[in-house]
């Protein structure tokens, strides 16, 4: 056989040797960790790192969610909590001075995940929706900036969830776009820790810090994560007549757990990023995802975030297979124009070059275009490329219209003038 031929089975042979060498890595640490084993494979029927553990007994489906659709609103937030579906961040209150970090160990961060978990079985994970509760990390000493404000309004305009919770310490207090954020949005701040450690393991990068954060947060309480350069353009709920195979729905629990995918690599590997994370609390998905942390490697740009979920995807939960429900990947909708093809988010090419009707969300991937991150309520008036559309569109368009990218959304003649003026061309 070729090696050509040989090529197509890199990806589910790269996952069984990962999920092999994760279950001796998993045997041989918990001393280590001052764990017992069997926390490292509880009672949840985790997706492939379960060994021997009796399924949960069936308890059934009522008559209305026969298909796997959880009969609970995801805009229900007393429902949610009463249901075992959420967990609201801030009940969760150690006694921390203003704006600094938990006290929180790596280990306390697994316990609570575990304690958070442990009692969650597969017919409970079905009957919850995905709350419509949004998630935000906020690194430690970050400028809060322009497009994390936009990104911000897109999540409160766009997504309408019922609470907005950023985690994090060292906030910008003193940041008066940060306040009018905190009051335009009703943000609650929720402290977390400082995640230099995972399980037993330094993270000294601050990137990998905010990706186990985010994965320790969303797991515990459910809910909807993004990057703060994500810009929303259509919301993840609708009502049951909006709902077509254009218009979709991906908090009624038929998944647990909703990712975005980016453009393989060579057509073999591909990414199954971080920046967009919406799953179900406990969702089994993100447990075992996270129990693999037990292999990271600081060193390693991208493989925890964005190649392992891929393979671990690949492996159990393609689209079809037995385990569809653990995991669903929006291929073309929520982290495209991919990070190869980011000029089409900043240049005006992208009005030609991408069908922006497909869209729900569009990751800026803003730190790699100089002076993007310069941008202000001003500049943003006469920008013309698809991010100043977003922008002016999030800003002040209508909400009930769905975004065009074929509109300008400039809000005055003045502004199309200026603009005509340069001669910036669509």
């Amino acid at each position: 056989m070729s090696d050509r031929k040989f090529r197509y089975l890199l990806i589910p042979v790269a996952g069984v040797a990962l999920i092999l060498t994760a279950l001796v890595a998993l045997n041989t640490r918990h001393h280590k960790l001052n764990l017992s084993p069997r926390k490292l494979f509880w009672n949840s029927e985790s997706t492939n790192l379960q060994v021997g553990a009796q399924k949960a007994p069936w308890t059934g489906w009522d008559d209305k969610k026969w298909f796997g659709i959880s009969t609970i609103d995801p805009n229900d937030k007393e429902a949610l909590i009463a249901a075992g579906c959420f967990v609201d961040p801030t009940t969760y209150k150690p006694e921390i001075p203003v704006n600094e970090p938990l006290p929180d160990t790596a280990n306390d961060a697994w316990e609570r995940m575990y304690n958070s978990c442990v009692d969650i079985t597969p017919p409970m994970l079905t009957r919850c929706p995905i709350p419509n509760a949004y998630h935000g990390v906020f690194g430690d000493g970050m400028e809060f900036k322009f497009h994390h404000y936009v990104a911000l309004k897109s999540v409160h305009d766009v997504l309408k969830p019922f609470a907005m919770y950023i985690h994090g310490f060292n906030f910008p207090m003193q940041s008066e776009l940060f306040q009018k954020a905190i009051q335009d949005f009703n943000l609650i701040l929720v402290p977390s820790r400082k995640a230099d450690k995972v399980f037993h393991l330094d993270v000294k990068v601050l990137e990998h810090q905010s990706d186990i954060l985010r994965m320790e947060i969303n797991t515990v309480y459910g809910g909807i994560y993004s990057d703060f350069d994500v810009f929303w353009l259509q919301p993840l709920h609708r009502e049951q007549s909006e709902i077509t195979d254009f218009y979709k729905e991906f908090l009624d629990g038929e998944h647990e757990t909703v990712l975005a995918g980016q453009s393989p690599q060579n057509g073999v590997i591909g990414r199954v990023a971080n920046g967009v994370l919406i799953n179900k609390r406990c969702a089994r998905f993100m447990q075992d995802w996270y129990k693999l942390y037990l292999l990271f490697n600081d060193q390693d740009w991208e493989f925890h975030s964005v190649i392992l979920p891929h393979i671990l995807w690949k492996t159990i939960g393609r689209t079809g297979s037995p385990a569809d429900e653990l995991v669903h990947v929006e291929h073309s909708s929520m982290q495209q124009p991919s990070y190869d093809w980011r000029s089409l988010i900043h240049t005006p090419r992208g009005f030609t070059e991408w069908n922006w009707t497909q869209n729900i969300a569009c990751h800026l991937w803003i730190r790699e275009y100089e002076g993007r991150d310069k941008l202000n309520f001003e500049s943003i008036k006469t920008v013309n490329d698809p991010i100043g559309r977003m922008a002016r569109y999030i800003l002040w368009g209508n909400k009930k219209e769905k975004f065009d990218m074929n509109i300008n959304y400039f809000i005055n003649e003045t502004d199309f003038q200026e603009v005509k003026k340069r001669g910036d061309s669509d």
